[in-house]
């Protein structure tokens, strides 16, 4: 660059800086700590995920209320589905090989 200088070719108008002279909105210099915090953070999809399963081990009385409630609801629509299926016989259990069964 120096060379360039001495021949008097070099582009003066747009001089290369680190990045640290940055100004913001009230005519203050911005360190690179300070742009390093302002970034957004959690929106990546590996850190989402890792949170939910953070989130899972967590026993909270109202969340186990909640799968409770749910899974009792589960329990009854299957109920209710197999005894449509079956056209009001008894309910019984589904075997493994229901799955393949094909629908009329």
């Amino acid at each position: 660059m120096e060379r360039l200088k001495v021949a008097g070719k070099a582009d003066e108008t747009e001089v290369l800086s680190d990045g640290d002279g940055e100004v913001d909105g009230d005519g203050k210099k911005v360190s690179r700590e300070e742009r390093e915090r302002r970034k957004q953070r959690g929106k990546g999809k590996s850190l989402k995920r890792y949170l939910r399963k953070q989130r899972k081990n967590v026993i909270d009385p109202t969340a186990v209320a909640i799968r409770k409630k749910l899974e009792k609801q589960r329990e009854e629509k299957l109920r209710a589905r197999m005894a449509a299926k079956n056209g009001g016989e008894a309910p019984r259990k589904p075997s493994a090989l229901d799955r393949f069964k094909r629908a009329p």
